[in-house]
């Protein structure tokens, strides 16, 4: 009796330590934003926005810094999955963005701020928009669930411009933002709200570099 159980203990400690391998394994070497129940970033009157982006690697070429970044435009269990209007606007849509003049110590510098073409923003990169009638399909949806965190339904790949890695070390932010629209084209846009990924790099060599 005592063999077998001792062959039972022995096999239950062989499954968790390949239970945990095979964790291990899967764990990117580079994780930045919202996952699980791990925030690291910045938010500015968020109403229901999260992002994050993860690697299997965190040392890349200068022209091929590619990541997987995840976004959730409103959380599945909100019965009224919106997001504020600023008054005296009709409607928004959603924006990505990459930022690196502005430490996240200051999120607000992104945010209520007032653009006349939201393609062409001063000191950011515009990456894509998101229609509001797309944003609110369960594609980008995300979950929060009691013990796990949080889960994105949505998730691309996102490769970095080159030039953005200017110094030898600096970081990059990366937003997703609501802009703000109005029927009125007299009205300029407006950025009100987001959240914001924090990045750091650090050159390597001249076409090596590590996120932090």
């Amino acid at each position: 009796m005592k063999s077998k159980a001792f062959t039972r203990v022995i096999s239950v400690a062989i499954l968790l330590v390949v239970i945990v391998s095979i964790f291990a394994g899967c764990s990117p070497k580079f994780e930045s934003g919202a996952f699980g129940r791990h925030y690291r970033g910045a938010c500015f009157e968020v109403y229901s926005l999260y992002a994050g982006v993860k690697s299997s690697a965190d040392t890349f070429t200068k022209d091929d810094v590619t990541l997987d970044f995840y976004y959730g435009l409103y959380d599945i269990d909100d019965d009224d999955p919106s997001c504020s209007i600023v008054s005296g606007y009709d409607d928004y849509f959603f924006a990505i963005y990459v930022y690196t003049e502005i430490r996240t110590s200051m999120p607000q510098i992104y945010f209520q701020k007032i653009v006349e073409d939201y393609q062409n923003v001063e000191n950011a990169h515009f990456i894509k928009e998101i229609s509001r009638e797309e944003s609110l399909s369960e594609d980008y949806a995300y979950q929060i669930r009691p013990i796990l965190g949080l889960k994105y339904n949505h998730h691309e790949s996102l490769t970095l411009p080159q030039d953005l890695f200017t110094d030898r070390r600096g970081f990059i932010h990366i937003a997703v933002v609501a802009i703000n629209t109005s029927k009125d084209t007299s009205l300029p846009y407006i950025i009100s709200n987001g959240y914001i990924v924090d990045i750091d790099y650090e050159f390597l060599d001249d076409n090596m570099l590590q996120l932090s």
